[in-house]
């Protein structure tokens, strides 16, 4: 079995990290752990299970070099995610989803103005709906 009382073990476990994409990340060092894919803006609370089970065959953890890259990580950063970034990218399928959501609840107001001004909101938050339709080709004339 792994070793879970290494330094960087200790001195990581209980940090919480967000992810800046998606990722699969095991959360135990047993088959019956399992693992999750956590998506950009999810959070994890790092035990020192995760941690070990982060180990390749050198005994390196890749939760340990992300972290240890600070902000430069494109994959984790520390703490909880940031208030003021949003959890998905403009033009993604967690974007329309998101937006899609949004204009659901705001149809929901009782009356036409609270629905306009719950619409107004849901295009300053998500910008635009994408565009529905695409040209493929043209033939020039």
């Amino acid at each position: 079995m792994t070793d879970t009382t290494t330094p960087a073990a200790s001195k990581y476990a209980g940090l919480r990290i967000h992810f800046k994409r998606a990722i699969t990340v095991n959360l135990g060092t047993t088959l019956a752990s399992g693992s999750e894919v956590f998506q950009r803006g999810n959070e994890l609370t790092l035990t020192a299970d995760i941690i070990a089970a982060s180990r390749d065959r050198n005994g390196d953890s890749w939760i340990i070099r992300e972290l240890d890259k600070g902000a430069q990580s494109s994959t984790i950063g520390t703490g909880p995610w940031p208030e003021d970034v949003l959890p998905w990218r403009v033009g993604s399928a967690d974007w329309a989803d998101a937006r899609e959501k949004a204009r659901i609840e705001a149809h929901k107001h009782p009356t036409e103005a609270e629905v306009a001004e719950a619409l107004a909101a849901v295009r300053r938050r998500f910008g635009p709906s994408a565009p529905t339709s695409r040209t493929l080709r043209t033939e020039a004339s």
